[in-house]
């Protein structure tokens, strides 16, 4: 009996992480999907700045493919704070309307928050501690 009851629990954890696991990746690609659906955003208020000729900022958006925004995390964090400050676009500039705005930083914000979840980093180096 106590065979049977471990082999179940054991059966339904395993299936419950797997599951857990599908619903991360099925979660990334939704949110990846939705960073596309938002990126001509960028492309109409950011790149015409922000390019590799231009140089606004240090930051040259034109390169970037919407799968790589983990990659660049910092870049990314600063250019969220300064739309969320509506310092981006500059005042005097063409601006989406407030709504759009909001949606593309909570789209980034969603996705980078996922990809940090996700995303295997190294801690650095653990000292090994005395017992005594």
């Amino acid at each position: 009996m106590k065979k049977t009851a471990f082999s179940l629990l054991t059966a339904a954890a395993t299936s419950l992480l797997m599951g857990a696991a599908g619903a991360s990746a099925a979660d990334d690609k939704h949110t990846l999907d939705a960073v596309e659906a938002q990126w001509p955003i960028l492309e109409q208020y950011c790149i015409s700045c922000h390019n590799f000729e231009d140089w606004a900022g240090s930051v040259a958006f034109d390169g970037l493919l919407p799968a790589e925004i983990g990659k660049d995390g910092a870049v990314w964090e600063e250019a969220i704070r300064k739309m969320r400050g509506r310092l981006m676009p500059p005042p005097g500039n063409d601006r989406p309307s407030e709504e759009a705005l909001d949606g593309f930083v909570n789209v980034l914000e969603t996705y980078l928050d996922n990809y940090a979840a996700t995303e295997n980093t190294n801690p650095g180096h653990i000292a090994i501690h005395r017992l005594n």
